[in-house]
């Protein structure tokens, strides 16, 4: 993304650096709930656990919630869609945050249990 970033028009970059940071804040509350997942199984006691997980699932809710901003976000605004490079690579993020979004609806199915 950022590639494409310093190859585009003056115009374009405002709004390819905001979609940037979007997807970057999105990208630390994936980040947060892999950390926390790490955390949860390296804990030393029950209690600990728990309360990690208890913390994990609400971070992991908060991630899908991030995901889905995001993908909704890159629905409404794509800076440069009319040129194929863009495109192109707005499909592969959208395709990750998709991916991610599965892995951590699993992570949160095993949280709740």
């Amino acid at each position: 993304m950022l590639a494409v970033i310093d190859a585009s028009p003056d115009e374009d970059r405002f709004d390819l650096y905001r979609t940037y940071n979007q997807l970057m804040g999105t990208w630390i509350q994936v980040d947060l709930s892999a950390a926390l997942m790490e955390e949860a199984a390296s804990a030393t006691s029950p209690s600990e656990e728990e309360k990690i997980r208890t913390t994990l699932r609400d971070q992991a809710q908060f991630a899908l919630w991030e995901l889905d901003d995001a993908v909704a976000y890159l629905e409404r605004n794509t800076p440069g869609a009319d040129r194929r490079e863009f495109s192109r690579i707005n499909e592969a993020i959208r395709s990750l945050l998709s991916e991610t979004k599965a892995l951590i609806s699993r992570l949160l199915e095993c949280c709740a249990s």
